[in-house]
Parts: structure tokens; C-alpha cells; sequence
């Protein structure tokens, strides 16, 4: 049996992950579960999977778990990297944004397999991480949709022989509009994405393709792929989620329904014919179209691949801006297209340097979200 530690368990990975789990008692212990705040959700997974350890990252929240029957329960960014180094055969990351960063490292070398379901800590912390995660005795398995497809069209090929690697993008809630549109865009239109069901952050990235742009850093990071042979198509139907194209000509692609059980799943190891995931019905299928991304109307893609070329610093820096820009729009303090206009003018007052540590890349962090909120107010 599996003893498997959930980070970010109340979040659309965790819930995911655990209703796997749930199907398969006699393959699987949950060892260890965290949350941010969603105190009720992670109280009902206590009571259903009786974990050994807990951990609830707002310590305000705290009291209201603390007698729900874990062995040990933590509280804040501590409690959270406790949980992170215990032993185990199996570390979920389902943390969203920089606050994955400590956990992951704190998991490199405790976890036996860890499945990666944050972008933003292998996208900053750049090099840092590859030499830990080079030297770790952990494997990673990247479980978002995108890296997911082409780590399984990776395996059994040289590196040498692979001509592009294509990743395919729904295009969002606003391929098919205008940009006028999208000016006078309101928070519940961004957030209607046509496919996925997601948190809102990532929700407003999908919008801005600014995701899309995060996944080609991603897998320049995680598969050693030179940059420009990582490319996007927008693919409305959302069938295909990644093409190898092959040295002789030949196509291989991989496809599956919108369901993230499928990569979970298949990284778990559970029973694939136990899943009760969404099987693609070929015959169902009405056409599969591709298109070349609109590089104006969502300029934060070709940002993503200059930043991917440039690396040092600029990764993190690109995380931060983001993270900062989105939670402002979100805050209604700015409108959907000033995301982008405030991201470009980040990067481009940024001077690159070498990250030599975890700190370089926090401090490099405050000071990307500290000159978007200088620039929004500036422009209020």
C-alpha cells in the first residue's frame, strides 16, 4: 500500500487525486493532507481518510481542525514544510503559485514520486531546482494536462530526433472576440473558461494565453527542450493536448478528455480501467482545428518566450508580475487588458541577474509585485 501526502488538498488537483484514492482503499494511505484556508472541505477529508498528519497554512484557521483526529497538526508556511519532508511514496503538489517553492525542495529526496501540478517553482527557480532535482533520488511526474501529453510522447525518443514539440491551447473565453471586447471584459466573463473548470487564477492566465506562455517555460525546464522547438496552436475542441513532430516527418499525438484524473491517475499508478474518467469518443468527434496564436491580441504568449530565452531572473520576475497583476484584476483595482500592459512594463524596466539561491528568487519576487502595484497606482 502507498502511503500518498497531498498538498493543496482541497484544491481542484486534491480533490482529484483524492477521489482516486477513494476507489482504490487497498492501494492507497493517505499519509498527510494540507489546505490554505478551506477549513470545512479539509475537515470532511480528515474524518474520510483519517490522515496521519495535517497541515492548514492560515493559522486563524487552525482551531477549527485541530480536534478532527490527525496525530500531528501544523499551521503556516512551517507546518506546511513539516508535512512536505515526511517520508513518502508518493507527494502530490497541488499548490498553486510561489508557495510551492519551499515544500517542493523540502520534498526532493523524502518523496519517492512526486507529481507536479505547479508551474510557477520549476518556472523560477530555474537551474536552482534542476541540480536538486538532477542529485534527488525523487521522481518527478508532471500532472497538468500539457507537460502530462508530452511526457508520455517523450518517452522512448532521443531528444536528437525530435524536430518540435506542439502544445495546444483552447484559446479561452475570448479567441473568438474582439479586442474591443476583451477591453470592456468583467471578471465573470474572464472567468468562464470554455473547457477546463479551474481556480480563478488560473482561470484569468488562460484567458491571457499567459498560461500557455508558463507551460513553454515549463517544459524548456522539465524536458531540456530548446525553446523554439516548443510551439502553440490554439485548439478550440481541446482534444489534443500536445504533437511530436519527428526528424522524419512523422506526427505522434496525444489525446484525451478534459479530465485531469487522467494524468493524476496515470502518475498514482492506480487501475487505468477503475478510473471512471471521461473515455473520447473518436466518433463523436465533429473536426479538430488548429490555428496559429494571435501574438497582438495576446501579446503575454510571445513575452512568455522571450522570457524563456532570456532565463536568470526574468522567469521569476515574469511569476511575480503575474501573480501580482491577476490577484489586482481580480480585486476589480484594474481592468483585463492593463494584466498585460503592466506585465510588459515590468519585464521590460527589469536587468537581468543570476539566481544564486532560493533567496534570489523571493527576493527578485517582492520586487516584481511591489513594481506592478507602483505602475497600477501610478496609473490611477
Amino acid at each position: 500500500m502507498k502511503k500518498v501526502i497531498v498538498l493543496g488538498s482541497t484544491g481542484s488537483i486534491g480533490t482529484n487525486t483524492l477521489d482516486i484514492i477513494r476507489r482504490h482503499p487497498d492501494k492507497f494511505k493517505v499519509l498527510g493532507l494540507s489546505a490554505f484556508s478551506n477549513a470545512e472541505l479539509l475537515s470532511e477529508q480528515i474524518k474520510e481518510f483519517k490522515p496521519r498528519y495535517i497541515s492548514i497554512f492560515d493559522k486563524n484557521r487552525y482551531k477549527k481542525i485541530k480536534a478532527r483526529g490527525a496525530s500531528k497538526i501544523f499551521a503556516g508556511q512551517e507546518g506546511l514544510l513539516k508535512l512536505a519532508s515526511n517520508k513518502c511514496d508518493i507527494l502530490v503538489m497541488g499548490i498553486s503559485g510561489f508557495g510551492a517553492l519551499r515544500p517542493l525542495v523540502a520534498a526532493l529526496g523524502k518523496a519517492k514520486r512526486l507529481l507536479l501540478a505547479n508551474k510557477e517553482a520549476i518556472i523560477s527557480a530555474g537551474s536552482i531546482l534542476a541540480k536538486k532535482m538532477r542529485s534527488s533520488s525523487t521522481r518527478i511526474f508532471p500532472v497538468d494536462s500539457e507537460a502530462w501529453a508530452v511526457s508520455n510522447l517523450l518517452e522512448g525518443t532521443s531528444l536528437n530526433h525530435i524536430n518540435s514539440i506542439y502544445i495546444t491551447a483552447s484559446g479561452g473565453p475570448f479567441f473568438r472576440k474582439s479586442r474591443n471586447q476583451m477591453r470592456k471584459a468583467g471578471i465573470k466573463q474572464v472567468l468562464k473558461h470554455p473547457v477546463w473548470k479551474m481556480g480563478k487564477r488560473i482561470s484569468v492566465d488562460s484567458a491571457t494565453l499567459m498560461n500557455k506562455g508558463f507551460e513553454v517555460i515549463e517544459i524548456h525546464r522539465l524536458f531540456e527542450i530548446p525553446v523554439e522547438k516548443i510551439k502553440v496552436l490554439v485548439h478550440p475542441q481541446s482534444v489534443i493536448h500536445a504533437f511530436l513532430e519527428k526528424n522524419n516527418g512523422s506526427l505522434l499525438s496525444s489525446l484525451f478528455s478534459a479530465d485531469m484524473k487522467i494524468p493524476i491517475g496515470a502518475s498514482l499508478g492506480s487501475p487505468t480501467n477503475h478510473l471512471y474518467v471521461r473515455n473520447l469518443d473518436l466518433s463523436k468527434l465533429k473536426g479538430l482545428d488548429f490555428f496559429k496564436p494571435d501574438y497582438k491580441k495576446f501579446p503575454l504568449l510571445k513575452l512568455a518566450y522571450f522570457v524563456a530565452k532570456s532565463g536568470r531572473s526574468f522567469p521569476a520576475v515574469l511569476v511575480a508580475s503575474d501573480e501580482e497583476a491577476v490577484s489586482l484584476f481580480l480585486e476589480g483595482k484594474i481592468s483585463f487588458l492593463e494584466i498585460s500592459k503592466i506585465i510588459e512594463k515590468v519585464i521590460a524596466s527589469h536587468r537581468a541577474k543570476d539566481l544564486n539561491g532560493l533567496e534570489d528568487v523571493f527576493l527578485w519576487q517582492a520586487w516584481a509585485k511591489d513594481k506592478v502595484r507602483q505602475i497600477a497606482l501610478k496609473k490611477g
